[in-house]
């Protein structure tokens, strides 16, 4: 009789134990997907901001070509002004000298 006493003891212990461990593992699997939600979420957002990053950069890439193109004919037109500027004083002093 005792020893039945002490194995419903023990056997009632140990369901108690093992609830318990089924609850806490319960617990863990939802804390896991729901860190795992989060992750993935995390993910997106962070992929979409790079995305939008790197199109913001493109523009601006895109942006100063344009004004480095329109710099360079500019320039270009500069130094044609220049190079007129230049042969006309040279014509000048060598008017003036004859």
């Amino acid at each position: 009789m005792r020893c039945n006493s002490f194995q419903s003891r023990i056997s009632k212990g140990e369901n108690e134990e093992l609830l318990k461990l089924l609850k806490e593992k319960e617990s863990l699997q939802s804390e896991k997907s729901n860190l795992n939600m989060k992750h993935n979420a995390l993910g997106n957002s962070t992929s979409a901001f790079a995305e939008e990053i790197l199109e913001e950069l493109h523009n601006s890439n895109m942006a100063l070509q344009v004004e480095i193109q329109l710099g360079n004919v500019e320039n270009e037109k500069l130094l044609e002004d220049i190079d007129i500027l230049k042969r006309s004083l040279v014509s000048l002093f060598e008017n003036h000298l004859q």
